[in-house]
């Protein structure tokens, strides 16, 4: 007959501890995992997003790089698309993911394009709702990654 008792007394010499910290290491490395890995979906669909959604419009005087319409994408300097990125921060037990305009200078005009906006010349140009899409897809695989990554630590 076992020993009813075994399974209490096998943790009192510090089993239990050890078994914590390294069940709580394991999870903590199945977080930074699982942010690292949605803010690089979303960083990659961003910049997808805005070198793909054009608004489908050529223009007859080219802008100051020459490029003469939104087809396919908004990039022009490029400006816009490099300055999409993520940012990963740790604060004592705090963590937080950013995903959208948080590398290089941030401009106004990355707003107008994202949300749409009416041209001076009254055309509307319609959004490209590049960082909505992208960080809801990020956040999405954010919270199956987190799901997965505790269940199995």
């Amino acid at each position: 007959m076992a020993d009813p008792g075994r399974g209490a007394r096998e943790y009192q010499s510090g089993d239990l501890v050890r078994w914590y910290k390294s069940k709580m290491t394991r999870i903590d490395e199945g977080v930074e995992e699982a942010m690292t890995s949605a803010g690089e979906l979303g960083k990659d669909l961003g910049r997808h997003y805005i070198e793909t959604r054009g608004t489908g419009r050529t223009w007859t005087r080219p802008g100051p790089t020459g490029r003469g319409g939104s087809i396919p994408g908004r990039v022009d300097t490029g400006a816009m698309r490099d300055a999409f990125g993520y940012r990963k921060t740790t604060q004592g037990n705090s963590r937080q993911l950013r995903v959208g305009w948080v590398t290089g200078k941030r401009e106004d005009y990355f707003q107008f394009q994202e949300t749409g906006f009416t041209h001076f010349s009254g055309l509307d140009v319609p959004g490209m709702y590049a960082l909505q899409d992208a960080t809801a897809a990020a956040f999405e695989q954010l919270a199956q990654d987190l799901k997965q990554n505790i269940k199995k630590a």
